[in-house]
């Protein structure tokens, strides 16, 4: 529910650091693990995967916009995309 709260407020560096942990503890959890994949996928009716989908054009429009510190914005992005390769490995297979 962190990451689904943090997401209205992707704007604020503070929410998208938050975001961008939580990411990390999602791959940790996901990775090779099916149940915990198909967990993720499907929370909250699949509104998850919408809001992480949100968040990395967020991430995005911020890199590509800002000319100050990108940092976090480019770090949650790179999270997102990690947690997303998690969810899309066929981790039963191995």
């Amino acid at each position: 529910d962190t990451v689904m709260k943090c997401a209205d407020n992707s704007h604020d560096e503070n929410a998208m650091f938050k975001i961008d942990r939580c990411m990390h503890v999602l791959e940790n959890v996901t990775f090779n693990n099916l149940a915990n994949q198909k967990l993720v996928t499907e929370y909250k009716n699949r509104k998850f995967i919408e809001v992480c989908i949100s968040l990395m054009k967020t991430c995005n429009e911020r890199i590509l916009q800002s000319s100050g510190d990108r940092k976090v914005f480019v770090s949650t992005l790179f999270s997102l995309l990690r947690v997303f390769t998690s969810l899309t490995t066929e981790s039963g297979k191995f």
